[in-house]
């Protein structure tokens, strides 16, 4: 008989922009343990819409550092507490990031820039 792994989420959060409240894309999570005798470090990248979790933590109190492009780093701690037997909720770490520089949206390209890349034709016009 096979035994089956059960994974579990222990911590999820989302990262959003302190002004906004728009999510923030590909910002690095950073997860540090700081227990007696484990210090683990693991490390993810929020999706697009600004979240991320780890999986398979044991109990204990963690860390959780967020830094984007613009942004000053920004963190959080959070307690991992589960019993082994029984399913319990992750624990939940929402940071906000204060950016200082906001992505620029694309831009449609004027009719000027579209009509110098038409190609000329041999009679000059």
């Amino acid at each position: 008989m096979i035994d089956r792994i059960h994974h579990f989420v222990a911590i999820t959060g989302r990262a959003t922009d302190e002004v906004t409240g728009k999510p923030v894309a590909a910002a690095r999570v950073n997860l540090v343990s700081e227990g007696k005798f484990l210090v683990r470090r693991d490390q993810q990248v929020t999706g697009p819409d600004g979240f991320f979790y780890f999986m398979d933590l044991p109990n204990g109190e963690y860390r959780i550092q967020v830094s984007a492009p613009g942004a000053p780093p920004a963190s959080a701690k959070v307690q991992v507490t589960r019993a082994l037997d029984k399913f319990t909720r992750p624990a939940t770490a929402d940071v906000t990031l204060k950016l200082t520089e906001r992505p620029k949206s694309p831009e449609a390209p004027s009719a000027k820039a579209k009509s110098d890349k038409r190609p000329k034709r041999p009679d000059g016009g």
